[in-house]
């Protein structure tokens, strides 16, 4: 399996939505191209080679401030910052763990990329269908009934 990790220091930033030139063309904000590659630089000096297949990342932030932020915004930044570098697309992403944090005296960034493990891969469906065969039946009953 292959796995990497490592800390982009500095405060998580979120990724913005693409700016608008007077309705002729989009582009991405400055500080948005700024942190994506400072993610890429990291992720380069780590060693990261794309991995093939499908695959699991955590992503832990801890922010400067308590300010509020959505975690989506600040896992996009840093999932399109790795596209070419970490996998081929972030379409490979099978599997994500994210977390937010606080830490005003070290805002950083953690970051483990790893193949999804193959033989712990479950089809949902099947899933679902052992864990009903699994519990009692309860159909009809009240839930808020004594048993």
């Amino acid at each position: 399996m292959t796995c990497y990790s490592f800390v982009v220091p500095g405060d998580p930033r979120p990724k913005e939505r693409p700016r608008f030139h007077e309705r002729e063309y989009t582009y991405t904000p400055r500080e948005t191209q700024r942190a994506e590659h400072t993610v890429k630089v990291v992720a380069r000096s780590a060693k990261v080679k794309p991995i093939q297949g499908p695959v699991s990342i955590e992503l832990r932030f801890f922010r400067a401030t308590k300010r509020r932020c959505d975690w989506d915004n600040l896992a996009k930044l840093v999932c399109d910052a790795l596209n070419g570098i970490a996998w081929k697309d972030d379409s490979q992403i099978v599997d994500a763990r994210i977390v937010k944090g606080h830490d005003a005296g070290s805002p950083r960034t953690e970051v483990v990329v790893q193949t999804h493990p193959a033989p712990e891969a479950v089809n949902w469906l099947d899933a679902v269908e052992q864990e009903e065969a699994a519990t009692p039946d309860t159909a009809g009953k009240d839930p808020e009934a004594p048993a």
